[in-house]
């Protein structure tokens, strides 16, 4: 379902594309929270917050993206690295960099949007 959330996006139906993402955020958060370790469920929500962030940045969404940015980066913070391969842990550290990149780009697009209100 992942990879068709993904199509859906790249095919520029941002709302079929969100209702696969939070489909599989629902069962990675019920199923996979009892079959597999917090380290891995919490990257898979972080993945699929930050590709839903991008699917609202497509759409202007500028409030959900941000809201969504900041849900993976918690995510991200929450896992437990101890049992890591250094790999693993690079990897993990990339996304906290992009998502940590794109929360600083999308707060400045917000006051950006709201000045231009005035």
């Amino acid at each position: 379902m992942d990879s068709l959330a993904d199509v859906t996006a790249k095919s520029n139906d941002g709302t079929a594309a969100l209702k696969y993402y939070e489909e599989l955020l629902v069962r990675y958060r019920t199923v996979l929270r009892r079959e597999e370790g917090n380290r891995k469920r919490s990257g898979t929500e972080a993945v699929l917050l930050f590709k839903m962030s991008r699917v609202h940045r497509s759409q202007k969404d500028f409030a959900a993206e941000l809201s969504d940015l900041q849900r993976a980066l918690r995510a991200i913070r929450s896992i437990d690295d101890s049992s890591m391969t250094s790999e693993e842990r690079a990897e993990i550290d990339r996304l906290a960099v992009l998502i940590s990149e794109d929360i600083k780009r999308c707060k400045k697009t917000l006051e950006t949007n709201e000045f231009d209100w005035l």
